[in-house]
C-alpha cells in the first residue's frame, strides 16, 4: 500500500463523514458530464449553502447581542439574549425536565406541533433500534442459531405470550444454555414490550413518547414533554450542537427552531435558533427596541423574508434536515459539498454535527427525518 493510499485510510477512520464524501467525488456519478438541469440544481444548491453559512454567522450575533446584559445602563438586560445568557443557557441546559402546555397551543403551532412530532418518531425508531439489538445479544447468549428454529415459531415469536413461550421452549430444545437472572428478566421485559408493540402498537407509541397527554380535563388536555433524546454526532464522536433540552429557566430549547416559552397561556417563541433567526421579525417583533415593528410594512416584509431567504438556507429539526427549500437530489449534494470548505475557513457548531448525522452525511442514498403520516397520533384521546 502506497503512502497515499494509507493517509487516505487514516483519514477515513478517523473521520468518518469523510468516507461518504471521497466515495462520492470519486465515483462514475460524480465524474459524468452533468446536463444543464443538474448544473443549475448544482448552481443553486451552492449558492444556498454559502447563504446558510453566513446566515448562521448573522444569525450568531443576532442572539448574542444585547447591550443591556452587559453593560449597566445600557437599554434592558433580556434574559434569552446576550453573550452570557445564550451561552450559559446552553452550558446549563439539560435534557431531563418537564415542559407542561395546553393540547390547544400545541396543535395551534404548527411548526412546534411538526417538530416535536418528528423528534418524537425519532425517539421511537431509535428504542425500537435498541430494543431488537438487546434482544438479539441475549438470545445470542443461549448459543442457538435462531435461523435452525422453525419459521412459524419465529414469525409467531412476538404474538403472544404463547408465541414467545413456543420460541424460548424451541430454544432450550436445540440445547441453549439457562439464562442468568437478571438476563432472564431482561429477556422477559423486552419480549412483553415486543408483544405490546405487535398488538397495541398505539400503546406502545404513547408508552415510548416524549410528551405524555393528560386527558383529566377533557375541555383542556395538558401536554408534559419530558425527557429529551441525545444526539450524539460531530467530529470525532464528540457532540458539538446543542441537543433538544429544558433550559434552567423551564423553557424548552429545540435545535434549529428556538427555546419556547408559557407567556400569558400562550406557547411562545421567546428566542430563534441561530439559523432561523429572520424568522424573529413576526415572532418577537418588540425585539431590539421595537426596531423591527416601526419598519413600514413589517409584516409582509417578514413574511417575504421567511418564505424566500429562511425556508432557503435554515437547516430543519434536531437532526440537521435540509432547508426547505433544498429539493432535489442534485441541490442536495451541491449543499453538502459546499459546505465542507466553508467548515474549514472556521469550524462551526452546527456544521459539525451536521456532517455525521443520518440526513447529513452524503445525500447518495440519505434523506431527510420526516415522519410518514400512518405513525399513531399522541395527541388523540385513546378509546
Amino acid at each position: 500500500m502506497n503512502q497515499r493510499t494509507m493517509d487516505e485510510e487514516n483519514i477515513i477512520n478517523d473521520l468518518p463523514w469523510y468516507k461518504d464524501v471521497y466515495n462520492y467525488v470519486t465515483s462514475p456519478e460524480f465524474r459524468r458530464k452533468p446536463t444543464k438541469e443538474e448544473l443549475w440544481d448544482t448552481t443553486k444548491g451552492s449558492l444556498k449553502q454559502v447563504g446558510s453559512f453566513y446566515n448562521d454567522l448573522v444569525g450568531l450575533g443576532y442572539n448574542v447581542y444585547d447591550p443591556g446584559g452587559i453593560i449597566p445602563g445600557v437599554g434592558k438586560d433580556d434574559p434569552n439574549f446576550g453573550l452570557l445568557d445564550f451561552f450559559g443557557n446552553m452550558i446549563r441546559q439539560k435534557r431531563q425536565g418537564e415542559f407542561v402546555v395546553p393540547l390547544s397551543e400545541v396543535l395551534g403551532n404548527p411548526e412546534f406541533l411538526e417538530y416535536t412530532n418528528n423528534l418524537n418518531s425519532s425517539v421511537i425508531r431509535e428504542k425500537e433500534h435498541d430494543m431488537q439489538k438487546r434482544f438479539d445479544e441475549i438470545i445470542a447468549q443461549m448459543g442457538v442459531d435462531v435461523e435452525s428454529i422453525p419459521e412459524d415459531i419465529r414469525r409467531n415469536v412476538f404474538r403472544d405470550e404463547n408465541g414467545a413461550a413456543n420460541f424460548l421452549q424451541e430454544i432450550r430444545f436445540l440445547g441453549g444454555v439457562n439464562l442468568d437472572e437478571n438476563a432472564s428478566m431482561e429477556l422477559d421485559s423486552l419480549m412483553n414490550k415486543f408483544i405490546m408493540r405487535e398488538n397495541n402498537y398505539d400503546q406502545f407509541y404513547r408508552d415510548n413518547s416524549i410528551m405524555k397527554v393528560d386527558w383529566s380535563d377533557e375541555e383542556n388536555p395538558m401536554v408534559t414533554f419530558g425527557e429529551m433524546p441525545k444526539v450524539d454526532h460531530g467530529f470525532f464522536g464528540l457532540d458539538m450542537t446543542l441537543d433538544p433540552g429544558h433550559t434552567p429557566g423551564g423553557d424548552l430549547s429545540l435545535t434549529n427552531l428556538g427555546k419556547y416559552r408559557m407567556v400569558d397561556g400562550k406557547l411562545t417563541r421567546v428566542q430563534p435558533s441561530v439559523q432561523n433567526w429572520l424568522s424573529d421579525w413576526n415572532v418577537n417583533p418588540d425585539r431590539m427596541s421595537g426596531i423591527l415593528q416601526s419598519a413600514p410594512g413589517y409584516e409582509a416584509l417578514g413574511e417575504f423574508i421567511d418564505d424566500k431567504w429562511v425556508k432557503n438556507v435554515a437547516w430543519r429539526g434536531h437532526e440537521f434536515d435540509f432547508p426547505e427549500g433544498v429539493e432535489s437530489q442534485d441541490e442536495k449534494d451541491a449543499f453538502l459539498l459546499t459546505m465542507y470548505p466553508l467548515i474549514a475557513q472556521g469550524v462551526l457548531a452546527p456544521a459539525s454535527k451536521l456532517a455525521t448525522s443520518r440526513p447529513g452525511r452524503m445525500t447518495t442514498g440519505i434523506g431527510g427525518t420526516t415522519v410518514a403520516a400512518s405513525l399513531p397520533n399522541v395527541y388523540e384521546e385513546p378509546e
